[in-house]
């Protein structure tokens, strides 16, 4: 994975991140996150947008790994939490 692909997806990670952090703070976010239903999130979502965070900052230290900026790309857990992750990611619902 290139260095430049990586960044690109951790600032895409960041913007979706700051998104949470505002929608966790209690900011009328919420038709953007969580299907909308709610313009000022509930106490349990709130607390789920706050875990989501952790998340994002998880998603992208794998890619800076796999990446080669951060060490352990070749690792057997980066490269199965990077399969895990994409394969995930590309799943549709049935």
């Amino acid at each position: 994975m290139s260095t430049v692909a990586a960044v690109v997806a951790a600032l895409t990670l960041a913007g979706i991140a700051v998104l949470q952090a505002l929608a966790a703070a209690g900011r009328p976010v919420g038709r953007f996150v969580w299907g909308g239903q709610h313009e000022v999130l509930p106490p349990n979502l709130r607390i789920g947008s706050a875990l989501s965070i952790v998340l994002y900052a998880g998603f992208a230290a794998l890619l800076f790994s796999r990446a080669g900026v951060l060490p352990g790309g070749t690792t057997p857990f980066v490269e199965v939490a990077t399969w895990i992750r994409s394969r995930t990611s590309c799943s549709a619902p049935r």
